[in-house]
């Protein structure tokens, strides 16, 4: 019978792969549905990276760049379900680092745009600032263990990605503008809805903490707005006559169909 639950003796459990240790933990029960499953439902859902990430793959390969950004996505998948899957702070580790990776590969694809004048002079500023800025905030946050560290860190190279996006986003004279606000705001508007699911779930967990299904929200946004975020990347370097992926658009962005002609 499954025990879904939430007590205090349902959390923090030493189980088949040892006492959690993490510096931030989730509301979902531990080792509730299987004893090789600290959170069986946050690891299966963290498989959703995965199978973005590899679709990305198989339709953006040829922008390398992009599949970059599209295989930090896959490795997100998999650090997100060990550390699901053991509670443990290496595997917390192999879900944030690959989520560094990501913003810095997202910042790079900005950087080499050349949709925006500001952005093609600073572009070489631009990457060697992010690539300090992620290395820094690894050592810092190793040393110290704090996860508000590294998520103040996170935060705010997504806030300088965002405003790299705007200025791309927004450029007067550039191909495919209107595809591209489209897939910068969608991406923009899901990430944030997925972020209010993490927050509502870690301010209201001990107070109720069956609302644990939240973080599993977080995941299913949170990798679709990647999809949208690499549809952007990919948008944001093409000239005006190259050809459109051949993507199946999210209904929210617009129709549910699908763009025919290819890379």
């Amino acid at each position: 019978m499954l025990n879904l639950k939430v007590t205090d003796k349902t959390q923090n459990i030493t189980g088949y792969w040892g006492p959690v240790d993490t510096t931030t933990n989730f509301c979902e029960p531990h080792y509730s549905i299987s004893p090789y499953f600290a959170e069986f439902f946050n690891a299966l859902s963290s498989l959703v990276y995965i199978i973005v990430g590899l679709y990305l793959v198989r339709k953006l390969h040829k922008d390398r760049v992009v599949l970059v950004l599209a295989l930090w996505l896959v490795l997100i998948g998999i650090g997100s379900f060990l550390f699901h899957a053991t509670m443990r702070y290496s595997m917390q580790l192999a879900d944030e680092l690959p989520m560094l990776g990501l913003t810095v590969s997202c910042v790079w694809a900005r950087s080499t745009s050349t949709h925006h004048a500001g952005v093609v002079k600073w572009s070489s500023h631009i990457r060697a600032g992010i690539c300090t800025q992620a290395l820094a905030l690894v050592l810092i946050y190793a040393h110290f263990k704090l996860y508000e560290i590294f998520l103040h860190g996170y935060t705010l190279m997504l806030l300088e990605d965002a405003t790299l996006v705007f200025f791309v986003a927004t450029a007067a004279v550039a191909p495919h503008r209107d595809l591209k606000l489209k897939s910068a705001i969608l991406a923009g508007i899901l990430v944030i809805l997925g972020r209010f699911f993490w927050e509502v779930e870690n301010a209201h967990c001990s107070s109720n903490p069956n609302i644990w299904p939240m973080h599993i929200m977080w995941h299913f946004l949170s990798a679709a707005s990647a999809y949208n975020t690499a549809v952007f990347a990919r948008l944001s370097r093409m000239d005006a006559n190259d050809r459109l992926p051949s993507l199946v658009w999210w209904p929210a962005a617009g129709t549910k169909t699908t763009i025919k002609k290819k890379i």
